[in-house]
């Protein structure tokens, strides 16, 4: 998934910010690690991120080692606001880890 920011301020506030877009963010992990899965990857690109004001470009990515982790993360948010199909997608893709 491509994000746009102006700035680094501005990435830093739409991941911890006071308005963090947690569904945008956990759908973006589960479902870069579901085509980790499936094509039997050894990394994952999460983020390519774009700064508009010339600030150097980056790729946040997972590595394999660190899937499970990620889902659980997703996991936890996800059975916090009683998202259960979200819940379940996720838990199989811990399942296949």
């Amino acid at each position: 998934m491509i994000l746009n920011f102006n700035n680094g301020d501005d990435m830093h506030k739409f991941f911890f910010g006071e308005n963090v877009d947690h569904p945008k963010i956990y759908h973006s992990i589960t479902k870069a690690i579901s085509v980790g899965i499936l094509r039997k990857m050894d990394r994952v690109k999460i983020w390519e991120i774009i700064f508009e004001n010339d600030d150097d470009d980056m790729i946040i990515d997972c590595e394999k080692k660190d899937w499970k982790e990620n889902l659980n993360n997703a996991l936890s948010w996800y059975t916090e606001q009683e998202m259960f199909e979200e819940c379940a997608h996720v838990k199989r893709l811990i399942d296949k880890i």
